[in-house]
C-alpha cells in the first residue's frame, strides 16, 4: 500500500484532476465540467463545441454553480439525462404514475 492509498478520497479526487494514478477520475468530474460547460453555453446563447480549456467564471457566479450542481443531483432522479462530450446534457423527463388513495 502506498502513501497515496492512504490519503482520505477528497484528496485523492483533488490529485486526480492534475496527475492520473491508478484509477481514472470518477466519473461526476466529467459529469460536472460537462455541466459547467452547458450553463456557461445557455448564459452566453452559444452552440455546444466541446469543453473550453479556458473556461472561467466571475467571483459571483462560482457559488451559485456549486449550489446549481447540487441540487440538480436532487432533481436528477426526476429525469433521464445524458451527459456527452458530444452533444453536451440532453434530458428528458421520467414517466411516472401518481397513486391515489
Amino acid at each position: 500500500m502506498s502513501y497515496y492509498d492512504n490519503l482520505p478520497s477528497e484528496v485523492q479526487n483533488n490529485i486526480h484532476h492534475f496527475i492520473s494514478y491508478r484509477n481514472p477520475p470518477p466519473a461526476f468530474i466529467d459529469e460536472y465540467k460537462i455541466f459547467l460547460q452547458d450553463w456557461k453555453n445557455k448564459c452566453n446563447a452559444a452552440q455546444w463545441n466541446g469543453i473550453d480549456p479556458d473556461l472561467s467564471y466571475d467571483t459571483h457566479e462560482i457559488p451559485f454553480l456549486q449550489d446549481a450542481f447540487f441540487k440538480h443531483q436532487l432533481i436528477k432522479k426526476y429525469y433521464n439525462i445524458h451527459y456527452s462530450l458530444e452533444k453536451g446534457i440532453t434530458w428528458k423527463r421520467n414517466k411516472y404514475r401518481r397513486n391515489t388513495i
